[in-house]
């Protein structure tokens, strides 16, 4: 991890710019994907919009396959149904680098295969 990326943390606008370049797409072709108007999606992504409407995260959310969570969480609203990602919610919340990110997730996994392990020992849920 450089040094930039440890000093600017994740902002709605960046996690929206990386989503659509993962995917290959256009501002153009996203408008068409999920009908959020292009100086919209322009200025989300240059975080020019302090309070985005939640229908149009939503629609981003699924035209770009992300969790809507994660992006309610980046741009500081209120969660709708379900939970963000860990990975988004320990950049938010703990500011943590990808290197804690993954040790967290290794952590959770280890502390979920040993209840998984003494529940079947056992024969109940703990």
């Amino acid at each position: 991890m450089s040094t930039n990326e440890k000093q600017t943390p994740e902002s709605l606008g960046r996690a929206l710019r990386k989503a659509r370049a993962a995917r290959a797409l256009s501002i153009r072709q996203l408008v068409t994907k999920s009908g959020v108007p292009k100086t919209t999606i322009a200025r989300l992504e240059s975080d020019s919009v302090e309070h985005p409407l939640p229908e149009n995260l939503v629609n981003l959310a699924r035209a770009l396959e992300i969790s809507a969570g994660d992006l309610f969480l980046l741009a500081g609203m209120p969660l709708p149904e379900g939970l963000p990602s860990l990975p988004v919610m320990l950049r938010a919340e703990y500011d943590l680098p990808e290197a804690g990110i993954r040790e967290a997730e290794a952590s959770i996994r280890a502390i979920v295969a040993k209840y998984e392990a003494r529940s079947a020992s056992t024969g109940t849920d703990t």
